[in-house]
């Protein structure tokens, strides 16, 4: 491929030909450079499409081009994970506006690279488009069922509520860029500094693929969701689909740590976003399948019949509204 001038801006061709290489070779039958990906699967397929925009989920100034990529293909790996689905492929689009520089764009996409071949999902096409003034990735990707998909309509009266990793991390990192903070690095290779922790986060949540396949699998569980709204809001849509209540117990929600044992406030726990963890619930005669195939996962709540949402706190049940993240609030 022609190397550009420093100076020179890549056409729309010569995007698509930059990211045909760096993501070639493909298994599918018609991939990047045609009009529509074609490809063929023999199983139940999950779909799922998340966007991210620039000024309204993050800033380009709050960390390395290499995190905005990784944590835009990440969020659709939640999803999949959510339904207990095997990546398979997903499509790429790109709005770029003129400000950025081609270089910034090639370290998102290597972003994007990096995480594809980690969880072995392959890119097979998508869009290209200039925009007026912000920089904006959507991805769409699907994956593979082996078996019923975790649904957020399972949840019955006496299951136990499990989360998957400690919570409250992004929140409080977010917090952190919009009061100036700045992430200086993001190491593809996973070698985090200490003091970079919180920040990382943000942009790196735990991978889920695995945990959602062998839930899926193993038929631990029939319900799920990834936390991306919030705990409270993302349980509230679990309890409001299959028509029940819980009970959270707070004292037992992993708080994330960070810097010298800091330890996220329990707001931020509870209503903090884009965890990309999972959140799904377990029938108490299938609590020993967990350690059996070692699932590494925290009780933190039981369900009841009444449909409403309690917080247990030192020994007293309070109610609870179910706040957290609304994309058009925008709080």
């Amino acid at each position: 491929m022609k190397i550009l001038k420093p100076a020179a801006k890549r056409s729309e061709d010569e995007w698509v030909s930059f990211i045909k290489k760096k993501f070639s070779p493909f298994k599918v039958f018609c991939g990047i450079g045609d009009d529509c990906a074609i490809t063929k699967i023999k199983d139940k397929i999950c779909l799922t499409t998340d966007t991210v925009i620039e000024g309204i989920d993050f800033e380009t100034k709050w960390a390395p081009p290499e995190a905005l990529g990784y944590k835009a293909l990440a969020q659709n790996l939640s999803d999949l994970a959510s339904s207990g689905a095997k990546p398979h492929s997903f499509l790429l689009t790109l709005a770029i506006p003129g400000k950025l520089k081609d270089e910034f764009v090639e370290r998102v996409i290597s972003g994007i690279h990096y995480l594809s071949k980690k969880e072995k999902i392959e890119l097979i096409g998508g869009d290209l488009s200039k925009s007026m003034d912000r920089f904006i990735i959507s991805i769409a990707a699907l994956g593979r069922l082996k078996r019923a998909p975790l649904l957020r309509n399972n949840a019955k009266t006496g299951d136990h509520i499990y989360i998957t990793a400690p919570l409250g991390g992004p929140d409080a990192a977010l917090s952190l860029f919009k009061k100036g903070a700045v992430l200086t690095e993001f190491p593809l290779s996973n070698q985090i500094k200490p003091e970079n922790t919180l920040l990382d986060r943000f942009f790196r949540p735990p991978s889920q693929t695995d945990l959602g396949q062998i839930i899926s699998d193993k038929e631990i569980s029939q319900c799920a969701i990834d936390i991306s709204d919030g705990l409270l809001k993302d349980l509230s849509r679990i309890l409001s689909a299959s028509k029940v209540g819980a009970i959270i117990y707070a004292e037992e929600i992993p708080r994330f740590c960070y810097a010298s044992n800091t330890i996220v406030s329990l707001k931020s726990a509870l209503k903090g976003g884009e965890e990309q963890t999972l959140l799904f619930t377990v029938s108490p005669d299938k609590e020993n399948l967990l350690k059996k195939h070692k699932i590494s996962a925290y009780i933190i709540g039981e369900v009841i019949t009444e449909r409403t949402l309690l917080l247990k706190s030192k020994g007293k049940l309070s109610r609870i509204d179910a706040y957290g993240f609304d994309h058009f609030s925008g709080k």
